[in-house]
């Protein structure tokens, strides 16, 4: 396999204090919604809050702020894989929200559907290999192809949410299509 690119699932590094990323002030700007990522002190507290919930009996699946503290997973998967790749982050309900801003959430079997309907269509993957491509439940695969559709893509072929280089999401413009199988790129 040929890694021509890298997508990444999550921000590059941490939130400067008191201020949200460029990226999510410009999603903020588009009306895409997206969490918030953290500060480094600010993660301390996360960090503080989760110990407290799992020390009272608190179960992994009720954890405090699961998806920023998901985050932290990011930042060393940008440090350690950019020193062999170009790497990018990507927002997979982003992706499909710059395509079709009424696409119902993921999470419903409506909007599961017309996720893969967009992904179909601009990546040229049929629906009928989304079910079968990658691993993990479906709407984690749909979502790995996506990013992986937006790293197979030229850079004049994306939008840029953010400063255009180390902090920006990622996200494709409508009609794009792959410069290089989505199969070429990887997805994290």
């Amino acid at each position: 396999m040929n890694i021509v690119m890298v997508a990444i699932d999550a921000p590059r590094d941490y939130a400067e204090e008191d201020r949200r990323r460029a990226c999510e002030q410009a999603m903020d700007a588009a009306g895409l919604s997206c969490f918030a990522t953290p500060s480094r002190s600010r993660f301390a507290d996360i960090r503080s809050r989760a110990l407290d919930h799992l020390e009272r009996g608190g179960t992994e699946a009720r954890l405090p702020h699961a998806n920023q503290l998901w985050m932290l997973v990011g930042f060393e998967l940008f440090r350690h894989l950019e020193q062999e790749f170009d790497c990018i982050e990507v927002f997979p309900n982003a992706i499909v929200r710059t395509l079709d801003k009424t696409v119902p959430h993921k999470s419903t079997s409506e909007g599961l559907a017309r996720q893969i309907e967009i992904l179909a269509k601009g990546s040229g993957i049929s629906p009928i290999d989304v079910a079968s491509a990658c691993y993990g439940n479906l709407h984690d695969r749909v979502d790995a192809l996506l990013g992986a559709w937006v790293a197979s893509t030229d850079v004049t072929s994306r939008v840029a949410f953010g400063d255009g280089a180390c902090d920006t999401i990622w996200t494709v413009r409508s009609g794009t299509v792959p410069s290089v199988s989505p199969k070429g790129s990887v997805y994290i």
